[in-house]
């Protein structure tokens, strides 16, 4: 039997859910689930009954012996204060995406969590997804050849009820950006994993539907320092929404993704499909775990961390990447001040 670790997840929204399947599912491996952190006493019931476990302040759990790790589930403009109080106070942390606002934050985490000699790991989990894991093992080998171009499509749909459901988000303060930041740093982070920081930045950002502060449109052309080029563009405002692709090209071949679906695979070298086709046949057993698969791999990954000091998938020094690159488009864009919302 593995011993026991005590995990507080802080922050009772909808993404908190994932974080406590994931607890649940890793019981064998020793992890429960202490205590859930609210600011709010008037949820504390609903808190206790829907987790089995008591509703506490932050600064309880902060001084709670049996807490070994603290999971950051909330507004993302919150993440870095609560990290650097809970490395400070001995516990471990995994943190929700974007790790923090600003790269400044990242790197006040990611120095307190070494200093405290804690773990920090940020919820990339799409990097634990065998489709791209694959991907990424056909990149590092070369099978794709020299990099030439990539192509990150992201054409969401998000209406006026999710904003006003969480009044932080699409905020500068709590939200850190809007399409970029929020919905499309997942797939950003995947690019930046694959071929690595780039050298040149150029965008624009506009405001085209949502009465939000941020931009919900975007569109960004990225240059790497190898002469390969990528292309970002985003939006929340496309009704009804569409799955994302991800395309990446090489002079030895090329993937398109859409969604979660290889729609085509070609290398000079082997079988392309059937490599990939591999990865999609593991993606089924992942997803068992349903929207919460992820979450369980880097849970189970966090887990393995502690007691046998394995890398962990995404850590902070990783998970500041699609933070900073994001804050240098932002930087970049025109126009600086956003175009208004057309009439309803």
């Amino acid at each position: 039997m593995s011993p026991s670790i005590g995990f507080a997840i802080v922050g009772s929204g909808h993404v908190s859910r994932y974080h406590h399947t994931a607890i649940k599912a890793l019981a064998y491996r020793g992890a429960r689930l202490v205590a859930v952190a609210t600011r709010d006493p008037a949820n504390a019931t609903d808190i206790q009954d829907r987790y089995q476990v008591p509703a506490l302040g932050f600064a309880d759990i902060c001084r709670h012996p049996g807490v070994a790790v603290v999971a950051v589930c909330t507004p993302s403009g919150d993440h870095a204060a609560k990290t650097i109080a809970a490395a400070r106070a001995g516990k471990h942390v995994i943190v929700e995406k974007p790790m923090a606002v600003t790269t400044a934050d990242a790197e006040q985490m990611i120095s307190e969590c070494a200093t405290h000699q804690r773990l920090l790991a940020v919820a990339f989990q799409r990097r634990t997804q065998p489709l791209f894991k694959q991907l990424k093992r056909l990149v590092d080998e070369g099978a794709l050849g020299t990099p030439l171009m990539a192509s990150l499509v992201l054409p969401y749909q998000r209406n006026r009820a999710y904003f006003e459901a969480a009044p932080w988000r699409g905020t500068w303060g709590q939200d850190g950006g809007g399409v970029l930041m929020n919905q499309g740093i997942h797939l950003i982070d995947l690019l930046v994993w694959l071929w690595g920081n780039p050298v040149t930045v150029e965008a624009l950002t506009a405001r085209r539907l949502h009465q939000i502060e941020t931009e919900d449109t975007a569109a960004v052309l990225l240059g790497f320092a190898n002469g390969a080029l990528a292309t970002i563009t985003a939006t929340t405002a496309v009704s009804p929404g569409f799955s994302h692709r991800l395309e990446l090209f090489g002079t030895q071949g090329g993937v398109r993704i859409e969604g979660d679906a290889v729609v085509d695979c070609r290398l000079a070298e082997g079988d392309g499909l059937a490599a990939m086709a591999g990865a999609e046949d593991a993606d089924t057993a992942w997803s068992e775990g349903g929207k919460a698969a992820g979450h369980i791999a880097l849970y189970t990954n966090f887990i393995d961390a502690l007691e046998r000091g394995v890398p962990l998938v995404c850590d902070g020094r990783q998970g500041q990447r699609s933070l900073s690159l994001i804050e240098q488009i932002y930087s970049v864009a025109e126009p600086k001040t956003l175009a208004s919302p057309p009439p309803a």
